[in-house]
């Protein structure tokens, strides 16, 4: 009998501490984000991470960097049969930025605010299930579901094949008389039947000679059950044509090495998936169904045939959309740290000014559509200014001649958070930049950012009034916390803005001096 799989992580150097053993399923905890990591599984000749795959060295170990995120990410094994296993391990954030407290509090607070924001194209993951709430990630949703469920629900198609569900259908045909066992209404209308019936057929015409057009139930395949699994299936079909046009073009934050092979896993899986569904809609009974379509005759029959239930339900799994609270054995991967600090400095600063301001902030579309905002929320301050909140807008590049009303005078930028104050036709604009940065040099290098940021925005022709970054730690550059650096310069740093800190009672506090 032979043993399943374990998976066993190693620290790098001479000793190789082991970190952590299990088997399929399992999940190694206490991992750290930017780090590296020896991983090896017995019998496996590929292991994957995310969909990428890693390198194998000569003594047999798989070198892994777990990158700047933190959260769950999935490890899935392949022995040379081409069976796939998935562990799981669990990596938390670097010490020196945040604490692995305040970072579970940050994902709370976006997923109470609107979970869709915490969606990314990352290795780690949350769970996710059917909340209806997947927005512009439903690609990425699709996918998982699909790889979750795609092969499962082929398996219980081809069961369908081998016994699909059939009903009698009456059918006129034409029959020798000696066939019919009851004669239709219809035969007293022809003339040898009246004959015969009165004894005066005539001695010429034999009775076997006499045929009619009767109804005889035949056997057939195009009921309402097949015609909904057939509908199920073109609809996959159209998933797996919409996903490889996906996987060819998504690369999320990888090297161009990394995102190649991520692309080619994820075609693989998708062209083999699309030629087994073309082998099934070749096979009876599809290729004798009329046309694809969901009744409630067909639902009826469906619940009625367990072979027919799981097969509908699995299907329906496969291409279900949608992210709910709750865990679930699912997993969906989410933002980098990087990315859930740069969605959540939004959400407390959202939560924050309306705190400040006595407002609500409510959703809506940005009167500047020239930047495509993924988030906008907006407010009638009590002066009578309008206040838009907008995240991860883009600026794109259109030179000193753009006629947009939102560009930038360089390449395209996207800052992190933009507030816009409106009185009438004058609009003023205050620029926010998340950095998961920590330490003097990492601050200076990133502000970069915020320089770029102030001088090559323009909103009705004007530069933003000011540029700040926002660190969740100590920024070590005292110089760029100070007002009169931002009143000066137009550009800053604000420090702390973390769960729990002065960071963000600081920032709301320069908003406001700001309108």
């Amino acid at each position: 009998m032979e043993s399943r799989p374990r998976l066993v992580i190693h620290a790098p150097g001479l000793a190789r501490v082991e970190l952590g053993n299990v088997g399929p399923g399992g999940l190694i905890s206490g991992l750290r984000e930017d780090a590296s990591y020896l991983l090896t599984v017995s019998g496996a000749t590929r292991l994957y991470v995310d969909d990428v795959p890693l390198t194998e060295a000569n003594d047999g170990y798989f070198t892994w960097t777990s990158g700047f995120f933190a959260g769950r990410v999935e490890v899935i094994s392949a022995d040379q049969k081409g069976a796939e296993t998935s562990f799981y391990l669990e990596i938390v954030p670097a010490k020196s930025k945040l604490q692995t407290a305040q970072f579970a509090s940050m994902i709370d607070a976006i997923r109470q605010f609107d979970q869709r924001l915490l969606l990314g194209q990352a290795s780690a993951c949350l769970g996710f299930g059917n909340a209806g709430m997947s927005g512009k990630f439903d690609e990425l949703v699709r996918w998982e579901r699909v790889k979750r469920h795609g092969s499962a629900f082929l398996k219980c198609v081809e069961s369908i094949t081998r016994m699909p569900h059939v009903k009698l259908k009456p059918t006129r045909q034409l029959l020798p008389l000696m066939q019919i066992k009851r004669l239709p209404s219809a035969a007293l209308r022809d003339r040898r039947i009246v004959a015969l019936a009165t004894g005066r057929l005539s001695e010429h015409e034999r009775i076997d000679s006499i045929r009619l057009h009767t109804q005889v139930p035949v056997v057939t395949v195009d009921t309402a059950a097949n015609r909904a699994i057939f509908a199920l299936l073109n609809r996959f079909r159209r998933a797996i044509v919409g996903l490889e046009s996906w996987a060819m073009s998504d690369r999320g934050e990888l090297s161009d090495a990394e995102a190649l092979g991520r692309r080619n896993r994820r075609l693989a899986m998708l062209r083999s998936l699309d030629a087994n569904v073309g082998r099934l809609l070749s096979l009876y009974p599809f290729r004798a169904v009329g046309k694809p379509e969901i009744t409630a005759g067909g639902l009826t029959q469906i619940a009625a045939n367990p072979l027919y239930s799981r097969a509908f339900r699995t299907g329906t799994e496969a291409l279900r959309l949608g992210v709910e609270e709750r865990a679930s054995a699912e997993h969906l991967h989410i933002s980098p740290s990087w990315g859930v600090y740069e969605t959540w400095c939004y959400v407390a600063l959202a939560n924050a000014l309306e705190s400040r301001l006595g407002v609500r902030l409510k959703p809506g579309k940005s009167r500047f559509d020239d930047v495509s905002p993924e988030l906008t929320l907006a407010a009638r301050l009590p002066n009578g200014d309008e206040l838009e909140l907008m995240f991860q807008a883009t600026f794109r590049s259109d030179g000193i001649r753009s006629k947009r009303r939102a560009w930038s005078l360089s390449r395209e930028r996207r800052p992190d958070i933009v507030l816009v104050a409106s009185r009438e036709s004058a609009h003023r604009m205050l620029i926010l930049d998340a950095k998961y940065r920590s330490g003097k040099s990492n601050v200076l290098d990133a502000m970069e950012s915020a320089h770029i940021y102030h001088d090559s925005l323009f909103l009705d022709d004007r530069r933003p009034d000011l540029s700040l970054l926002l660190l969740p730690g100590a920024s070590e550059v005292d110089s760029l916390e100070q007002c009169e650096t931002w009143a000066t310069f137009g550009v800053g740093v604000v420090s702390a803005y973390s769960e729990g800190m002065e960071g963000i009672e600081r920032c709301v506090e320069a908003i406001a001096t700001w309108l």
